[in-house]
């Protein structure tokens, strides 16, 4: 990637769409004046524009003047820390048109380090460390880049929000990339697949099938760029239409987008073992499909992807890879809760083809749209399955039996069945998600899969479970919320390894019932979350003991106590939900909540 980088460098400034802003922010924290050293970690996702948006700043006459001297270094993930010292003292030297040191390739580390130290004792000094994948980078590199209180400066690109958010021992100004938006992606884009047409602009006919190829980029300037060179070879519309129905094939087949593939790739094989296998499995969602965080975070829990780590429950450990993704801009966050953990998050639509394709390459897991199912068993022979299907029977086929996991998402479909026979066939299945899939009966042969640990049927119209659910004694989660379930069979207490029961669901019917909540004398003082819904006599009176209890929510329970003498002094409570909870005229906070935000 040495090349892509040097290249950035070189950029005219016409060919630069929608920074200005961007590097206005960055110009001015560059020479604000102030003379304490400052670091300036530039964060987001590779092609992002990163290295453009700084490369486009360090260029500038004024910006150079500004500094007694600059350095632009490209850092390699395997990088050498006393090659990085000589880069450093030559870029230097060369910034003020001087001689290098003959014997500077003889030198020692602490010798280079010296050099560094006495070179930069009295000036002021501009520094790019541009792809830092690690801290340990700055650590080191922090020794001979002293603060000398000349107002020194120190970019630093990256994709990991980790290293943006270091304590760089230094002032620090983080800057997030922001991809681009909808009009200025349009500008980047016909700039370059439209420079030889008439009057350089998009022609009517082609502009519809243009801007779905464009949609796939989501404001990724790599991906605008190197699109839209390819597509300016491309004349007429089949062409245009060809490219667009089979990107992924273009994406690891053309030339012209190995940048973008190897780019983007780059972060996938930065990433721990764990975390590899968490991202690939994002790839049996469909496209533009929003993932829940406790869905995605339970099904690699189910699937044996998160480590064990004594003294820390399962759903932090993958709680922590999720956040790792997130950082590392492998994932991203659509919504986030009110405590800023991420609820909803989705693959940009070119990391998933990327995903996609590495998973089929390794027979991780696959997709099928139902009619090419049987090929798809037949050429992947992948161990994890998700179907996007419109309607009918599902099909068992040779392979089905090695499953671990088995997804199906309902588009547009009326009604599904589930064949004993199908089921059968999964004798290692770890996983069945059918959330809102239009079925209305759960094939008994469910309960002989031994291997299960996660059922999903979330959404479904479901009336009643197996009575002999009890056997699946390796069941981590049952989610069998807004189904028509309404009583659960008794084998349900045989489920020892249950982690989490989910049953609610919303009706209109019931707001004059008045809840059973006084019946529990004792709940679980471990409880770190409660959500009561419908009406309440009274306030219960385990409330005050519930000294775990992080987050509670009360709704349309039309108390007529005054709730808060029962909660003011749970030392945990940090998120109080209170929805027609209460038909008093006045609630007084005077004292307690000392965790509450």
């Amino acid at each position: 990637m040495q090349y892509q980088a040097d290249a950035s460098l070189f950029i005219k400034e016409d060919e630069l769409v929608g920074i200005e802003a961007q590097k206005k922010i960055l110009m001015g924290w560059l020479m604000n004046g102030e003379p304490n050293q400052t670091v300036i970690p530039i964060v987001g996702m590779g092609g992002s524009g990163k290295t453009t948006l700084v490369a486009s700043t360090f260029n500038n006459d004024t910006v150079k003047r500004h500094f007694n001297c600059y350095a632009w270094i490209t850092v390699s993930q395997t990088y050498e820390i006393e090659d990085l010292y000589r880069n450093l003292i030559n870029k230097f030297h060369q910034s003020r048109k001087e001689e290098i040191p003959p014997s500077i390739n003889a030198l020692s580390s602490t010798e280079l380090i010296q050099m560094l130290v006495s070179y930069l004792k009295s000036k002021s000094y501009l520094v790019v460390l541009d792809d830092v994948w690690d801290i340990n980078l700055w650590n080191r590199l922090s020794v001979p880049l002293r603060d000398e209180q000349l107002g020194s400066r120190v970019v630093l690109t990256t994709r990991n929000q980790d290293v943006a958010n270091h304590a760089f021992g230094a002032e620090s100004c983080v800057h997030h990339i922001q991809l681009l938006r909808e009009k200025d992606s349009w500008e980047l884009f016909s700039k370059k697949a439209f420079s030889t047409y008439p009057n350089k602009s998009c022609p009517s006919e082609l502009e519809p099938v243009a801007r779905k190829i464009l949609g796939k980029c989501e404001g990724l300037p790599l991906a605008i760029v190197a699109l839209g060179g390819v597509m300016s070879s491309k004349k007429s519309y089949a062409e245009w239409i060809n490219v667009c129905n089979s990107l992924n094939w273009h994406l690891a087949n053309n030339p012209l987008l190995g940048s973008v593939k190897n780019i983007l790739l780059l972060s996938f094989n930065d990433l721990p073992y764990q975390l590899k296998h968490c991202f690939l499995y994002c790839s049996l969602f469909p496209e533009d499909y929003e993932m829940k965080r406790k869905r995605l975070i339970r099904l690699w829990i189910a699937e044996g992807f998160v480590e064990h780590q004594t003294g820390v429950t399962p759903e932090v450990v993958a709680e922590h890879y999720l956040s790792e993704l997130c950082f590392r801009s492998m994932l991203q966050v659509v919504k986030s809760n009110p405590a800023g953990r991420p609820k909803i998050l989705k693959l940009h639509d070119l990391i998933r083809e990327i995903a996609v394709s590495t998973s089929m390459k390794e027979k991780f897991c696959a997709s099928s749209h139902g009619k090419e199912l049987k090929e798809v068993m037949k050429e992947n022979g992948a161990r994890r399955l998700s179907i996007q299907m419109t309607e009918g029977e599902i099909e068992s086929y040779t392979g089905m039996s090695q499953l671990r996991s088995f997804l199906v998402f309902s588009i547009g479909m009326s009604s599904l069945c589930l064949s004993n026979s199908l089921i059968a066939e999964f004798k290692l299945l770890r996983t069945l998600d059918l959330e809102n899939v239009p079925i209305e009966e759960l094939p008994d042969g469910v309960v002989y899969l031994f291997n299960l640990r996660y059922l999903n049927l979330k959404g479904t119209a479901i009336k009643k479970l197996p009575k002999s659910i009890g056997r699946l004694r390796n069941l981590q989660t049952l989610n069998i919320c807004d189904t028509k379930i309404g009583t659960l069979p008794k084998g349900i207490a045989k489920l020892l390894n249950l982690r989490h029961l989910i049953m609610y669901h919303y009706r209109h019917d019931f707001t004059d019932e008045i809840l059973g909540t006084n019946a529990l004398s004792s709940p679980s003082p471990q409880l770190r979350s409660v959500c009561v819904v419908g009406k309440l006599e009274k306030v219960p009176p385990w409330f005050h003991s519930l000294r775990n209890l992080t987050h509670l929510g009360l709704h349309w329970s039309r108390l007529e106590e005054d709730l808060l003498p029962y909660i003011e002094a749970l030392p945990c409570l940090g998120k109080l939900a209170l929805v027609n909870s209460y038909v008093g005229k006045e609630l007084c906070f005077g004292r307690g909540f000392v965790k509450l935000t």
